[in-house]
């Protein structure tokens, strides 16, 4: 797994280093110079997909031909790409979380509003990992791109057209939880003397910050259904990289 592991790493490291130093220094730049604080957030998600172009590598150097004659398991050469996956968002967060505590600006939010940030940039990498790395196995690299559009289009669509079938009470519990201001909120503005348009967050993330102790809970869940994913993926890109045939 060592092996494997420092083989992924090289090959990265040696396509994408300017691509590294230059990703650090634009991104940070822009966040902190320019106050553009969601740009840290997109950090995490960028350094999540340089891994999964790595499959792409394997592909063009063939590199599984040789790698299925080593005395290691299909398990281990899968779970390396998502070993090092993990880490690249792992580390993505640590660097976003440095700017944010070194960045003066004072519009970057609370600690626990970065938190939650980084931890939804977090999971958003994870599910984008999670799909995109069996497609990549079963339908190659360049086609999982299309495979992997398709399949959050029909999942998005899915979840849309399935909250729409729903109540209009249970919508609109929904477009709370979610933080949605939903078909009631000019209703809402009106009642409370606020003007048309004025911006009003009532979403379950700034519930949850505001309420102190939900926060703990919010974010085991999040953590929990990452991971859970995350496994799965795994297990179902082993499963597609035994069966294949190179």
């Amino acid at each position: 797994m060592k092996g494997l592991l420092y083989k992924d790493l090289c090959t990265m490291t040696a396509r994408y280093k300017n691509n590294f130093i230059l990703l650090l220094v634009l991104y940070l730049g822009m966040a902190i110079l320019l106050d553009l604080s969601f740009m840290l957030y997109a950090l995490v998600f960028v350094l999540g997909l340089y891994v999964q172009t790595s499959l792409s590598f394997d592909e063009q150097s063939r590199w599984d031909v040789y790698g299925r004659t080593l005395p290691v398991t299909p398990a281990a050469m899968v779970g390396s790409k998502f070993i090092l996956g993990g880490c690249a968002i792992l580390a993505g967060c640590l660097i976003a979380f440095l700017a944010f505590v070194f960045d003066p600006s004072e519009t970057k939010g609370s600690p626990e509003e970065v938190l939650l940030g980084l931890l939804a940039a977090a999971c958003l990498t994870c599910f984008y990992f999670s799909l995109s790395m069996p497609l990549g196995y079963k339908f190659g690299s360049d086609r999982a791109r299309t495979a992997v559009i398709l399949a959050i289009f029909m999942l998005v669509g899915g979840l849309a057209a399935a909250a729409f079938a729903l109540p209009q009470g249970m919508q609109e519990s929904l477009g709370r939880f979610l933080g949605l201001r939903g078909p009631m909120g000019a209703a809402q503005d009106l009642a409370a003397g606020l003007a048309p348009g004025t911006e009003v967050w009532y979403g379950n993330l700034t519930v949850a910050i505001q309420e102190g102790g939900r926060i703990q809970w919010t974010i085991l869940v999040m953590l929990l259904a990452s991971a859970a994913l995350y496994a799965a993926s795994w297990a179902l890109s082993t499963a597609i990289y035994k069966k294949k045939e190179f």
